[in-house]
């Protein structure tokens, strides 16, 4: 009498050295990917706080035309002046959440001002917005 064995042909898995090889060329990619995705997050938030404070300029130099002069102090919790008038004309409080992570210093001289504020990105880059645009320190 012959025994025949059953014996499957080719391979049932992966072994434990391609799994290796794998997990460390996926380590490799998340390596090079991750760095760059957050690079581009910070570039993305800097841009927003860059693009909010313009649009706070255009609003503060719609204040200037309608009252014909800048405001001579801002109250940053409610966007409003000396007087408690709204400086918005444009935006809106809302625009600003996530956009601008802090209000650093407003001052105004010799019938212009400058903005002073900390964007969102990590770095937390000071921004200074004047009537000539928002400039990045």
């Amino acid at each position: 009498m012959s025994i025949q064995h059953n014996k499957k042909k080719g391979r049932g898995g992966f072994t434990l050295v391609e799994l290796l090889i794998v997990i460390v060329i996926l380590g490799i990619l998340a390596g090079i990917a991750i760095p760059q995705y957050l690079t581009y997050l910070d570039k993305a938030r800097l841009t927003a706080s860059i693009s909010t404070l313009s649009s706070l300029g255009n609003d503060i130099e719609a204040y200037h035309l309608s009252n014909g002069q800048y405001p001579l102090s801002i109250d940053w919790a409610n966007y409003t002046d000396q007087n408690g008038n709204s400086i918005l004309t444009a935006m809106t409080p809302s625009m600003f959440y996530g956009k601008i992570a802090s209000w650093q210093t407003y001052s105004t001289e010799n019938d212009t001002y400058t903005v002073t504020a900390t964007a969102t990105d990590s770095k937390q880059t000071l921004l200074t917005l004047s009537p000539t645009g928002v400039a990045s320190n």
